[in-house]
């Protein structure tokens, strides 16, 4: 079975070194440095290419900055994933298993944001209309310790917020996220960020 691609939501600083870029960049770097908490909606589509197939995951996202994170998938099946500095949690409701991997193995988004923001020599802009500016960043090959390429941002142009996000992971499967209904800054108290499960829950590590 295929589960969802997590993805830990790190809010870090960036360090604008070139002036050319676009300024909806900075518009974008000005606002996340300001977010502490973060919470909304998602739908992520995954496709892979050699199999064929395409699987699409909805639910809810809350972060808090800088190592926490929940995500609760409605649909196609309840997961609950938790994450920290350490590890991630991955429950499967109605399996009643919580697997726990090392939080390394997951995919940072925002710290990925970071790293391509201060790469300024590969960051371009590929389109833009009345709402929105998309930017891409591509390399020809990958370092070892990278596990995704063609990373793609759309930004509203009025709230300088990613609306929606897209990149190619190291198994070829091309992933898209679309963001909405985005509260920055919530109040949000640590219960949230603690996984709770039904006795007779079994814990697999991997």
């Amino acid at each position: 079975m295929r589960y969802l691609l997590v993805v830990l939501f790190v809010l870090v600083g960036t360090n604008l070194g070139n002036a050319s870029i676009s300024v909806s960049v900075h518009d974008v770097k000005v606002k996340y440095d300001k977010i502490k908490t973060i919470q909304g909606n998602f739908i992520q589509s995954q496709c892979s290419e050699s199999e064929g197939t395409c699987q699409q995951f909805e639910g809810k996202f809350y972060i808090s900055k800088p190592n926490f994170s929940r995500m609760e998938i409605t649909s196609p099946v309840k997961q609950v994933i938790v994450t920290d500095s350490n590890n991630v949690l991955i429950y499967l409701v109605n399996k009643k298993k919580v697997y726990i991997q090392p939080a390394s193995m997951s995919i940072n988004f925002f710290g990925i944001f970071d790293m391509f923001l201060n790469d300024t020599t590969n960051f371009i802009m590929v389109s833009q209309d009345t709402n929105f500016s998309a930017l891409e960043y591509k390399k020809d090959s990958l370092d070892q310790q990278e596990v995704f390429t063609e990373l793609k941002f759309y930004i509203n142009k009025k709230t300088s917020l990613i609306e929606k996000f897209s990149f190619t992971d190291m198994n070829g499967n091309e992933n898209t996220f679309e963001l909405s209904n985005i509260k920055l800054n919530p109040k949000m108290g640590n219960k949230l960020f603690t996984l709770e499960v039904p006795k007779g829950t079994e814990f697999i590590k991997y």
